[in-house]
């Protein structure tokens, strides 16, 4: 996040923001194909946004069942936005930590 998400400004360094970030892509199969190419895309995955998100919201996370991402683990951060880790940091530590256990978790049920 920082590498993008920063520059500097002198001696100092200060945020990058621009409200095109905001703006949706010309191309509209980028935004209809997301869903379908994060379902399919390969290894495992986990979902973890924020539970005020904008970007990502119950909606969003039904779409992603119904193209086929039910064992796709899905939380949402309580109290946080789109910027989890700023917004509330332990809590999403927590989440990714449940996550990490999870698969760590389904990793020795199968050696086993």
């Amino acid at each position: 996040m920082a590498y993008h998400s920063l520059r500097q400004d002198g001696d100092e360094w200060t945020w990058k923001f621009t409200t095109e970030v905001f703006r949706r892509s010309n191309k509209p199969d980028e935004w209809l194909t997301m869903g379908e190419r994060l379902v399919q895309a390969p290894g495992r995955k986990a979902i973890v946004h924020g539970g005020l998100s904008q970007l990502f919201t119950p909606e969003s996370a039904e779409y992603v069942r119904e193209l086929g991402g039910g064992d796709i683990p899905i939380i949402a951060v309580p109290e946080a936005r789109h910027h989890l880790m700023l917004d509330q940091p332990l809590s999403f530590v927590t989440a990714l930590r449940s996550v990490l256990a999870l698969w760590d978790n389904e990793n020795q049920a199968k050696s086993n």
